[in-house]
């Protein structure tokens, strides 16, 4: 067993052969210092400094060089603006051909004859609303929508034969029940017999208003 000496002394050997092992490294060189660096490498060079001039032919290929260099970047410059400019036009025709035809345009451009027949069947349609509105109007007794409805009708169609009737009925109807326009749907009775004289129906109908304007009377 080791005592607690000789321990000691092992562990100090082996210190020193480590050391030995170490190299000692150095920034500088033995012979030169950090002040010896800096003298050497801050002197300035006393007098002027050695110029040589250029000869004439030498200058002229030089400028004969930035000549040709920058007359390329200029043709590479306008070449790259031509194709811009070109591209750009390009797109500017399709927009506006796209734009004329109707492309961009919410509401597309329809001829003559697609805008008749649009219109056509618009006016189809707002007509058979208010024959279907009057209709709902009369079943509940309302009977001034009914005849404001009935007469959107017979200004789209003023020929049609059952807005006619339907507003005449109408006009009868307010006539029975309110005593009110009476006169009105008579003349239009009239109005309506002196082109069908012979319908049973506008016949019927004036009856109605002749007997209330007797009543009244």
């Amino acid at each position: 067993m080791m005592s607690g000496g000789g321990h000691m002394m092992a562990l100090t050997q082996r210190l020193r052969e480590n050391r030995k092992l170490l190299r000692r490294k150095k920034t500088f060189d033995k012979e030169e210092g950090f002040l010896a660096g800096q003298k050497k490498f801050h002197k300035a060079p006393k007098g002027k400094v050695v110029s040589k001039k250029i000869c004439a032919v030498k200058l002229q290929k030089i400028g004969l060089a930035v000549r040709r260099r920058t007359k390329k970047q200029w043709k590479y410059f306008l070449g790259t603006l031509s194709i811009a400019l070109l591209a750009l036009s390009i797109v500017r025709n399709f927009a506006i051909n796209a734009w004329n035809s109707g492309a961009f345009n919410p509401y597309p451009l329809y001829s003559e004859a697609e805008q008749f027949k649009n219109h056509e069947e618009k006016r189809k349609a707002d007509y058979l609303f208010f024959i279907t509105d009057g209709h709902r109007y009369i079943q509940e007794k309302h009977w001034n929508n009914a005849i404001f409805q009935y007469r959107k009708a017979c200004e789209l169609y003023p020929h049609e034969y059952d807005a006619n009737l339907r507003l005449a009925t109408a006009y009868s109807y307010k006539c029975m029940n309110e005593g009110l326009d009476c006169t009105t749907g008579q003349l239009w009775i009239e109005k309506l017999l002196s082109q069908q004289p012979n319908n049973t129906d506008l016949k019927e109908i004036g009856i109605v208003f002749l007997s209330e304007s007797h009543t009244n009377q």
